[in-house]
């Protein structure tokens, strides 16, 4: 009888272990594959797709402007960072457009700011933006000059469920 037990004990602990295996490594393989979705760098004049807590939403990074000063503004970094963008909301409820353009950029070294506000020379987004509505504006940054730098949106967010992300030629 308690051979018995023993085999029963020794099979279901091999069976146990066996299904395990296999849910781990579905589970990577799948954390993988939306790693690699995520992580996809998009290029100037293509279009991203975030979901988050607000809806989905579609950002397009059109075109940049690199600027060591604009009129009497000298940016304490080194240059003014300007990005063309827009935004459409595609999610059922009206979103804050001062939200979501709200992004960080990245040099070649690492170094991290997030966009800023001048009014002076910028068309910034503000306001809602209506179900199916799609707005155009400008983001900046004042960072240091960098051979490319890389835009994201939706860093270190928990509202988000993703990070979009576009290479932009630097100096």
């Amino acid at each position: 009888m308690k051979q018995i037990l023993g085999f029963i004990f020794a099979a279901s602990l091999i069976l146990l272990s066996a299904c395990g295996g296999q849910s781990t490594e579905a589970q990577s393989e799948s954390q993988e594959s939306n790693a690699q979705n995520t992580n996809d760098i998009l290029n100037l004049g293509e279009t991203g797709v975030q979901e988050g807590t607000a809806g989905s939403i579609e950002i397009t990074a059109h075109s940049t402007q690199i600027l060591e000063s604009y009129e009497e503004f000298t940016p304490s970094n080194g240059v003014f960072v300007i990005v063309d963008i827009s935004v459409k909301n595609n999610g059922e409820t009206e979103i804050n457009g001062g939200d979501i353009t709200r992004a960080s950029l990245f040099d070649d070294q690492e170094t991290m700011f997030n966009s800023t506000v001048y009014d002076e020379f910028v068309e910034h987004i503000y306001g809602e933006i209506n179900p199916g509505e799609t707005v155009s504006g400008q983001i900046i940054f004042n960072h240091f000059p960098s051979e490319y730098y890389e835009l994201v949106f939706g860093y270190g967010l928990s509202t988000t469920v993703n990070e979009l992300r576009w290479h932009i030629p630097g100096n």
